[in-house]
């Protein structure tokens, strides 16, 4: 009689419970490093944490490019990575538009725990910048209809949300073009007010 080998695969769900509590819990501690939602309270996080993707990038690889439009947030847990623009879209009133990777230099560099794309995210704007990978990176990702049942359910959380989004752009305008603090405070308040007009268009949160 010829012979068979037969390979069972059993299904332990409760290890399979036990695995899929352990990667949400890793992706609510994630979530916890980003200052922008230190408001939101604990079940908002959680509705968040649930919602988000695992996502890993190689050393070289472009995360995000400048122009693009794609409605993510994303939660560096390791590596670092440059955020590089076109030069060009840096003077007033530029439009991103996408150059030759050469051509663009490094505004910035974030590294593990930290966060980027927090802008598409809330107003929908094309991507301001690229972010290359400098060696491997780990990230969760949230998206924009993830984050919209939690704005939905309680819009007074875009003010503050713009007031920190604003803060986070001037201080990266403020290093690039030298702002002293009365300029700074006139960009931010202006930024505010515009930030929160985006969120609430972008939400259609009304007034």
């Amino acid at each position: 009689m010829p012979a068979h080998t037969a390979f069972v695969e059993l299904k332990d769900e409760a290890r399979t419970a036990r695995r899929d509590h352990r990667n949400f819990e890793r992706q609510l501690v994630a979530l916890k490093t980003v200052h922008l939602f230190r408001s939101l309270t604990d079940e908002e996080l959680r509705t968040l944490a649930a919602g988000m993707d695992h996502v890993r990038y190689t050393t070289g690889e472009v995360v995000t490019r400048q122009g693009s439009a794609a409605h993510w947030l994303y939660v560096l847990t390791a590596g670092s990575a440059e955020i590089r623009v076109d030069p060009t879209s840096l003077t007033a009133g530029g439009a991103p538009r996408e150059a030759p990777a050469s051509a663009k230099i490094v505004v910035a560099r974030i590294t593990a725990p930290d966060f980027f794309g927090e802008m598409s995210l809330m107003t929908g704007e094309p991507r301001s910048a690229d972010v290359v990978a400098l060696d491997d990176l780990d990230c969760y990702r949230l998206g924009h209809e993830t984050f919209k049942t939690v704005l939905l359910a309680r819009p007074e959380i875009a003010t503050e949300l713009s007031a920190k989004l604003a803060e986070r752009k001037i201080e990266l305008i403020a290093a690039r073009e030298g702002l002293d603090a009365s300029a700074r405070r006139d960009r931010e308040a202006s930024e505010r007010a515009r930030i929160l007009g985006g969120i609430r268009a972008f939400f259609a949160l009304g007034r």
